[in-house]
């Protein structure tokens, strides 16, 4: 078949592309997707799920695939590929410009997210697709890092706000140190649920062994033993304790998304396949209302997705445990009667996408946590991570607006 007489405008938006991603890294921000707003009618801007899957953050065959395939007269017309590419690349280099203007200290937190992002791109990248318990483990382990990172990213905002009076004591342990003896809780903790049922875990277990004996071996430890619990919170009196991973093993308290990576890590380290599934609440305590309602707000609701492999019968199906409700187990039909608008990972959150999401959503916790404080400079800078993580975000409308992008 002869070349479309446009593809050389579908090779110049391609070098286009790539220019404007050598242009996030030198700035060492991340690049997951493009802002609907910013490029309305744009056919291909699914964000960064849609991207991720295909070869990692913009990876070079995603690329190819974005701004080649449209150019075939089957396919669309060519003047519109053209257009949506065009869009595309406004987007991009708008979106650019805003995150430019972050603080010193959102700039650097901005480069350790695009580190983690890459890092665990270039992990995923050598394992085959067709191992998806291995992927999800580098995906649990990246989760991991991003939630034991906060500690380090928030103390420039918040020298004593984790802290209430009579915890001198606790005060006086150095991040790095509290981060080093959570993370051999968690061990601990593994090793405690894999000596209390030998017969399901570690190799006697065999292929006898069931998820669900696992998960209530897990459930045993974790909220009965240890009572790790999801009580109700409010950021201005709690701090960010009930968020930072750290505190929340060490003080077996936090918000559910912070018991639901607790219980991941742990399940990581027992080989367990867990997965992230986020069971959004609209109420009016719930995300942007949380920023202007007075009421507090309600941290959403998570969920872990068990994917049935090895240990289980090949046509088991995967069931969700809630840890908010100390590990009850429920179907996926029965779970989305519950929660209608929770996001159940098509593919078990074995790819950067599911990374991604994660990260963006604990940096909405922070921003919502501040905003909460009314500690204005906090959110600001905040905001810029939000922005960089979750180009969807509703906030991009505003910053999009802004008279700065128009000179």
């Amino acid at each position: 078949m002869a070349a479309s007489p446009s593809a050389p405008l579908a090779r110049a938006l391609y070098r286009s592309l790539l220019e404007i991603a050598r242009d996030y890294r030198k700035a060492g921000l991340p690049l997951v997707g493009v802002n609907r707003a910013a490029a309305a009618g744009f056919s291909w801007a699914g964000g960064a799920a849609e991207t991720a899957n295909q070869g990692g953050l913009w990876g070079k065959d995603r690329l190819r695939t974005l701004f080649k395939s449209g150019w075939r007269p089957e396919t669309t017309a060519e003047s519109v590929a053209f257009d949506d590419g065009l869009l595309a690349l406004r987007a991009l280099r708008q979106q650019l410009k805003v995150l430019r203007g972050a603080d010193e200290e959102a700039t650097l937190a901005l480069r350790q997210w695009s580190s983690l992002l890459d890092n665990t791109r270039n992990s995923l990248h050598i394992i085959p697709d067709a191992c998806a318990h291995g992927r999800l483990n580098v995906v649990a382990s990246a989760i991991e890092e991003a939630a034991f990172e906060l500690s380090v990213k928030t103390a420039p905002f918040v020298p004593q706000l984790l802290f209430s009076a009579d915890d001198e004591d606790y005060e006086e342990i150095e991040i790095e140190a509290k981060t080093a003896k959570a993370k051999e809780m968690l061990d601990a903790l593994a090793l405690e649920v894999r000596d209390s049922a030998p017969a399901v875990f570690g190799e006697a277990a065999g292929v006898s062994a069931s998820r669900i004996d696992q998960v209530h071996a897990m459930n045993e430890v974790l909220f009965r033993r240890h009572k790790y619990k999801s009580p109700p919170i409010e950021w201005v009196y709690d701090g960010f304790r009930p968020l930072l991973l750290s505190d929340v093993v060490l003080r077996r308290s936090g918000i559910p998304m912070s018991i639901a990576i607790l219980y991941q890590s742990v399940a990581r380290r027992l080989h367990l396949p867990v997965s992230l599934c986020q069971a959004t609440d609209t109420g009016p305590s719930s995300g942007m209302g949380a920023l202007s309602s007075s009421l507090p707000p309600d941290p959403d609701k998570w969920l872990l997705l068990v994917s049935p492999g090895p240990a289980t019968a090949s046509d088991a199906p995967p069931f969700l445990v809630d840890p908010s409700r100390s590990g009850e187990i429920m179907s996926v039909d029965d779970s989305r009667k519950r929660y209608p608008q929770m996001e159940v990972p098509i593919d078990d959150g074995a790819d950067l996408s599911g990374l991604v999401k994660i990260c963006a959503s604990l940096t909405r916790t922070v921003v919502v946590a501040h905003q909460r404080r009314g500690e204005s400079e906090a959110v600001a800078s905040w905001l810029y991570q939000l922005l960089a993580l979750s180009p969807d975000a509703q906030e991009w409308e505003f910053m999009l607006a802004s008279k700065l992008l128009r000179v």
